[in-house]
């Protein structure tokens, strides 16, 4: 019996000392570097989008709520090193193009943040916050000429849309519903959150969460967001949040991207949004996604 134990005691001696080497040779957050893990952590999840476009907002929201101007640079140089590694595997995201443009600019990285813009121009020229910013630059460089013609195809994007209403679900947008079916009442939860604003004079698209501007200094123009997918044949849309588990309907600005005014960048896979008042998060809303849905009629075949 005497002999057992002694080989039990052996056996957790063992497994003790193997669980200490993997707690310390866990990779940690980098020696000065708040937000971003070490290299050999960030490239396994080099093709995770979701995980390497967070990590890149985490940093830029964090550099704009700190009045360390040296700080602020460090977290915008890791920012731009995340957004950097996302686009060697997602070489068309215009949202984080944009957002890594812009931080080059908060930098005074002027010449490297134009090459950035122009780039972005080139691969999506019909997308308007990239002529605004890369006017804004040009204003910054003294190119007057270059800040105002780039500035007047962003008023010609955002104005070739007849649609100032701010919400669109009338039978004259939709899609011509095929004769084989029915209309039928539908429910359709939010699946994503994000906010856009400009900082600067810069604007960023879709970052992670909800933001309230009076928390960061310097932000103006913060635009709070969640993100559905709908059929194109929906109509009679009404908007709800959920509160303390029971639905409340709201009148909050809703639209599909694209038909309103100015064309909205859409998150990834969704199609559909809704716009909740700054005011409210800043009052400490704080809801999910799902607690947001759009009730309507929707054609199924």
């Amino acid at each position: 019996m005497k002999q057992r134990n002694v080989g039990l005691q052996k056996t957790v001696s063992v497994l003790l000392l193997v669980a200490l080497l993997l707690t310390f040779a866990t990779p940690v957050f980098g020696e000065g570097s708040p937000g971003v893990n070490h290299a050999d952590s960030r490239a396994l999840n080099k093709n995770n989008w979701e995980y390497l476009y967070k990590q890149a907002w985490d940093l830029t929201n964090k550099a704009f709520q700190t009045n360390d101007s040296a700080l602020r640079s460090k977290l915008l140089q890791e920012s731009i090193h995340v957004y950097e590694m996302l686009l060697e595997s997602y070489p068309n995201d215009v949202n984080a193009r944009n957002n890594m443009a812009a931080n080059l600019y908060q930098l005074g990285r002027y010449d490297e943040a134009l090459i950035a813009f122009s780039e972005l121009i080139q691969r999506f020229p019909n997308f308007p916050p990239a002529y605004q910013n890369r006017s804004v630059l040009y204003e910054k460089l003294d190119r007057k000429a270059d800040a105002l013609a780039d500035y007047s195809i962003y008023l010609d994007l955002i104005s070739n849309n007849d649609d100032t209403s701010g919400v669109k679900d009338s039978a004259a947008k939709i899609e011509t519903p095929s004769p084989d079916g029915f209309w039928v009442w539908g429910d359709w939860y939010g699946q994503v959150n994000a906010h856009n604003y400009v900082y600067n004079g810069v604007k960023y698209v879709n970052a992670y969460g909800w933001m309230c501007g009076y928390l960061y200094p310097g932000v103006t123009d913060v635009e709070n967001i969640v993100y559905f997918t709908l059929p194109s044949s929906v109509s009679n849309s009404t908007a709800y949040r959920q509160m303390f588990g029971t639905w409340y309907e709201v009148d909050w600005i809703r639209n599909y991207c694209g038909w309103n005014d100015p064309p909205w960048t859409c998150w990834p896979g969704q199609n559909y949004f809704m716009l909740v008042p700054e005011r409210e998060v800043c009052a400490g809303y704080n809801a999910a996604p799902w607690a947001h849905k759009i009730h309507g009629l929707y054609w199924a075949n």
